[in-house]
């Protein structure tokens, strides 16, 4: 199921797609505010000189069809952000993206999630997230492996 389907680091090239995504969806990131592309560029300088962060764009046959971002809390602790691009939402991508990244992967992982994001909660619990908080209209998801 997963055949075509890899993970990659980032790299600055990626900064404009990575912009379109995010700004496409911004009413489910936590700062719904329309990024422009020079703070966009000083974001993706900013997560591939942090060592704590990694972020990975998922591509199937070459093609750019998600992104994965991970920060380390601690060891064996981590943080999962994700975002499918809007052509290719609705077709499992973001399921075959998370499983792909954890198919490797041991650990603590968490993922904030706005409560009227129904796709994602939807998404995380079919991975086998549990909810375990909700604050100020956000769910906290965890899964240990």
């Amino acid at each position: 199921m997963s055949s075509g389907f890899k993970l990659r680091e980032i790299i600055q090239n990626d900064s404009q797609i990575l912009l379109e995504w995010r700004n496409g969806q911004r009413q489910f990131f936590f700062n719904s505010d329309e990024i422009i592309l020079s703070q966009h560029k000083e974001y993706i300088k900013k997560t591939l000189n942090n060592p704590d962060r990694i972020q990975y764009i998922l591509e199937f046959n070459n093609i750019r069809v998600g992104t994965i971002r991970q920060d380390t809390f601690g060891h064996g602790e981590f943080e999962l952000s994700y975002t499918v691009s809007p052509e290719y939402q609705s077709q499992g991508i973001g399921k075959i993206m998370i499983e792909l990244y954890l198919s490797s992967r041991k650990g603590s992982f968490l993922c904030r999630i706005k409560e009227e994001n129904y796709s994602s909660i939807k998404l995380v619990e079919k991975i086998g997230f549990k909810k375990f908080h909700s604050e100020n209209k956000i769910n906290f998801y965890k899964l240990i492996k």
